[in-house]
């Protein structure tokens, strides 16, 4: 047996063990780089990898539900939640749940920027709105927005005047006086 065929023999040996790719070639002492080409070369070698990472998954999950069950047995709360949260049917929130929460946050949010707009609306009149929103540049617009929602920040105090525009508003990111959750609420 060459050199290379005993090195892909301890690769496949390791995800055996631990089914991350890093870790094992680490073991081996060879880069992943050199992992992805045998994989590309050799159709038998990736088939062999794969199964032996879901071999090394499997594994990997056994030790930790060991782990998981030892903590459920001294009396760790949190494992004891998540174990009925994921193995009894009692336990599970109903999927519409999630959703439906989901989904009141998502209104909570629209109505908080529709107060921002509308009141934009007002300032600039309606028709000089549709005509930023009817430009081909809408940064006219959002520099408008953006303007609005800095004076509306500085009036209830989450900012202070002179920021600029070092500080755009994100979309992804909640005003301060959003309701806030937690991924566990989901």
């Amino acid at each position: 047996m060459n050199k290379r065929n005993r090195k892909k023999t301890q690769v496949l040996r390791e995800l055996e063990n631990n089914p991350l790719i890093e870790r094992a070639c680490k073991k081996v002492g060879i880069a992943r780089s050199t992992y992805y080409r045998w994989c590309g070369a050799d159709p038998s070698f990736k088939s062999l990898s794969e199964q032996a990472q879901q071999n090394g998954r499997a594994k990997m999950n056994d030790f930790a539900e060991s782990k998981l069950l030892e903590n459920v047995n001294n009396n760790h709360f949190q494992s004891i939640a998540f174990w009925l949260r994921h193995n009894t049917a009692r336990y599970h929130p109903p999927d519409n749940e999630h959703t439906s929460a989901q989904l009141e946050h998502l209104k909570k949010v629209a109505w908080r920027r529709a107060d921002i707009i509308n009141a934009l609306v007002e300032r600039i009149t309606e028709e000089r709105f549709l005509q930023l929103l009817n430009a081909d540049d809408i940064k006219s617009l959002l520099d408008e927005i953006d303007r609005d929602y800095e004076t509306d920040q500085i009036k209830k105090g989450y900012r202070k005047p002179g920021y600029g525009n070092k500080i755009r508003w994100n979309g992804a990111v909640p005003y301060p006086d959003e309701p806030r959750f937690t991924d566990t609420e989901f």
